[in-house]
């Protein structure tokens, strides 16, 4: 999906289907966090199998950088990451 102005990006399994995601965090009026799923099969590069969710209901960072960021974005520090609980509209 797109995501306009990302600030910050990594990449993981997020939905345990041995298929590597993304997440990432976008800045400026967008200000969201984004889980981008890879195709469950076929090519990384094919854009159509790419799906991006927006509904999250927690958030965790493992991250001791661009804090400022974080933080403005209302995320609580936490030991060694920011943390921010999502609420539906």
């Amino acid at each position: 999906g797109v995501a306009p102005n990302v600030e910050d990006a990594m990449m993981a399994d997020i939905d345990g289907d041995g298929r590597i995601d993304v997440v990432s965090c976008t800045e400026g009026g967008n200000r969201r966090v984004l889980v981008h799923f890879a195709p469950t099969t076929g090519d990384y590069a094919d854009s159509a199998g790419w799906t991006t969710d927006s509904d999250c209901r927690l958030v965790a960072l493992a991250t001791r950088r661009a804090s400022e960021f974080y933080l403005a974005l209302d995320y609580k520090e936490s030991a060694t990451y920011y943390k921010k609980q999502l609420t539906v509209p």
